[in-house]
């Protein structure tokens, strides 16, 4: 059996041990900016199908840090700072289980 609990749990705790912290901004009059930790990793050769080139990002997020200051789930436009750079969101991937937003995907562009 899924438990959306444990999975959110377990991803919060991954990303308090390995993740780094990164911005998320919604340029477009919305809410304040949000720093968060995150998972950013690069696309694997195979994982390079569709729109999904080797300048673009895989940035998670955890539904706890958005839910923390009701920011919305991300979206396609909004805007993510890994370091010093600035990384637009082409596609936000939210995931479910049981009906429970459980992690975020983001594929973002930007160098």
């Amino acid at each position: 059996m899924f438990d959306p609990a444990a999975a959110i749990s377990d991803l919060d705790q991954e990303l308090g041990e390995s993740g780094q912290s990164v911005t998320l901004s919604r340029p477009a009059g919305g809410p304040a900016d949000l720093v968060c930790q995150a998972f950013v990793r690069g696309y694997k050769p195979e994982q390079l199908v569709g729109a999904i080139t080797q300048q673009d990002s895989l940035v998670i997020l955890s539904p706890t840090a958005l839910a923390a200051v009701a920011w919305p789930v991300p979206e396609g436009g909004d805007r993510v700072k890994v370091g010093a750079v600035w990384k637009r969101v082409q596609a936000a991937g939210p995931i479910y289980m049981a009906g429970v937003l459980v992690r975020v995907e983001l594929q973002v562009l930007g160098s």
